[in-house]
């Protein structure tokens, strides 16, 4: 028995089907079928698994339904439940757009303006975060530091609003679970989906984390853990952002500001990112490549470019067979040496898997590398032609995504090509 054996007996009651006509209509001897229907055998690879699901004629949310449980009976759900972040995550490295902001002056109470304030429900909290931001946003040159969980998205909209393409430095210090042997990291991994929409953007974003007990340190009642500091302002509020006190005593606010640098040096970068493909090309020349991830096959192919050493046992994962002109053009590979690349290829061709692009939608001009010491390379595309090259520092992340990379399993893979 098993979670996919489970699920497919459940539908095949449901649409009153039994297991000869099934696997005639699925072209699977009657023997195999029935192995898979009792879970003492699985489908070979997820293809067959729609095919099954065309057969029993599943709606779209059934058949979501039962490939789920096919990837978790194939992998485990503590590893799903990981990718499946991983997934969404490659899958929103796309263009973003910004939310309209105000940018007129704003009224302030003449009884309240320059004196410490105490601030109560979301409304309020959030009127006033973005107020100081706004004010930092345009000043010549700014700096933002905030301490807390990246998943309050307003706050986030409000920096990437205000702040995209203007000089003002965000710093930002995250805590991480700390990973025992085994434990899973989907909450660490969720901290990175959340950073994500500002490496998509123009903003001048760093993420610093440290471990601990995230859970005990900001839910648990303590008082009010989130930080804001900006210029001559501070503000200070409780994990849900209902409560918060906000002062401008530069006496007061200074201390929030070497508070802040003290803190930091306590803590490690989350990533690094560069807009130079010639950074992304260095760092492919300096490591011995053992997996790579693209869209097609010019991010390949781009790696090639750069003379990158490869693993002998080289996994190669695309999500179109068909590279188009405009990919190796995004790509700056030269046309005169498109065709020689290829042949080079062809000698890799056992090694190359496609991915199945409804199961996870390999964003166009991207590509994921991981090298033989565990370190990941992540290369895509911005707006106005501008490049993302990220590399990953945070060891529980780099270590899940590498091994992502390395353990694409059928479960997730039409075919080897």
């Amino acid at each position: 028995m098993s979670i996919f054996s489970d699920k497919l007996k459940e539908y095949m009651k449901q649409k009153n089907e039994k297991v000869y006509s099934l696997s005639q209509m699925c072209d699977i001897s009657r023997a195999n079928m029935y192995k898979i229907v009792q879970g003492t055998r699985h489908p070979a690879n997820v293809e067959m698994v729609y095919r099954i699901a065309d057969a029993l004629g599943l709606s779209p949310y059934e058949k979501r339904g039962l490939i789920e449980s096919y990837q978790i009976t194939m992998i485990g759900k503590d590893i799903y439940e990981e990718r499946s972040y991983i997934v969404h995550l490659i899958s929103s490295l796309k263009k973003h757009r910004n939310l309209p902001v105000e940018w007129g002056q704003s009224k302030e109470n003449p009884e309240t303006q320059g004196k410490k304030k105490f601030l109560y429900g979301k409304k309020n909290v959030n009127g006033e975060i973005r107020k100081i931001i706004k004010r930092e946003a345009q000043k010549e040159s700014g700096k933002i530091c905030v301490i807390g969980q990246p998943d309050y998205a307003f706050i986030q909209q409000m920096l990437i609003s205000y702040c995209e393409n203007k000089n003002v430095e965000i710093q930002h210090i995250i805590c991480m679970e700390s990973r025992e042997n085994g434990e899973r990291n989907t909450y660490n991994l969720s901290n990175f989906t959340h950073i994500l929409p500002f490496l998509i953007s123009e903003c001048k974003y760093k993420a610093y984390y440290y471990y601990d007990n995230v859970q005990s340190h900001f839910y648990n009642l303590n008082l009010l853990p989130c930080v804001i500091v900006a210029g001559d302002e501070v503000i200070q509020g409780t994990s849900d952002y209902e409560y918060a006190i906000y002062d401008c005593s530069r006496e007061r606010v200074n201390v929030f500001h070497k508070m802040f640098q003290d803190f930091l040096k306590r803590t490690s970068k989350i990533f690094r990112i560069s807009q130079n493909l010639e950074e992304a090309g260095r760092w492919i020349s300096m490591h011995k490549i053992d997996a790579v991830l693209s869209c097609d096959y010019a991010g390949y192919l781009f790696m090639e470019k750069w003379k990158g050493k490869t693993a002998k046992n080289l996994k190669i994962f695309i999500s179109e067979e068909e590279t188009k002109d405009a990919s190796f053009n995004k790509w700056k590979i030269e046309e005169e040496k498109r065709d020689s690349w290829r042949d080079s290829l062809l000698e890799k061709k056992g090694k190359s898997c496609k991915i199945h692009s409804e199961l996870f939608p390999v964003p166009e001009n991207f590509l994921m590398l991981t090298e033989t010491g565990g370190n990941i390379l992540l290369i895509f595309e911005k707006e106005n032609q501008n490049w993302g090259v990220l590399e990953i520092y945070e060891t529980s992340i780099k270590k899940s995504m590498y091994q992502f990379l390395e353990n694409l399993d059928k479960s997730l893979l039409a075919e080897h090509l």
